[in-house]
């Protein structure tokens, strides 16, 4: 994590802010007095960097005309959809099956309605950001 440490630079006795990476608030002053010659009075966290997902959900299946050849569609689809999110930032992760089960309602239940089952499939991505 980032922090900005602000303290008595030890060479010129001038009030000074210097930014160090530390895991902690007490790791900082460390750096600050180590590499810096600082002596600190306070250290504020600058926030960090983390991944930021999303999930895109995309049809279960791909639907091709009368005739035409099957081979590669559902990749080629999948491809595109990645591509499209690629150049808006994104990583690609991973691809998954989530079943979704649908209850009936009461008076579904009350006529004999079942339980339906039904799969989805979301693509994953990711992107850095800074906090």
């Amino acid at each position: 994590m980032r922090y900005r440490v602000s303290g008595i630079d030890g060479k010129t006795r001038q009030s000074v802010d210097i930014e160090v990476d530390a895991d902690s608030q007490k790791a900082a002053f460390e750096i600050a007095k180590r590499e810096h010659s600082i002596f600190p009075k306070s250290a504020t966290s600058l926030g960090g960097s983390r991944w930021v997902y999303k999930m895109v959900q995309i049809p279960p299946q791909v639907a091709i005309g009368e005739g035409s050849s099957s081979r590669g569609v559902a990749a080629k689809y999948l491809e595109s959809v990645v591509n499209e999110y690629s150049e808006l930032g994104w990583e690609f992760q991973r691809v998954d099956a989530i079943g979704v089960q649908v209850n009936p309602g009461c008076l579904g239940g009350l006529f004999g309605a079942q339980t339906q089952q039904f799969n989805y499939y979301v693509i994953t991505f990711r992107q850095w950001v800074e906090v």
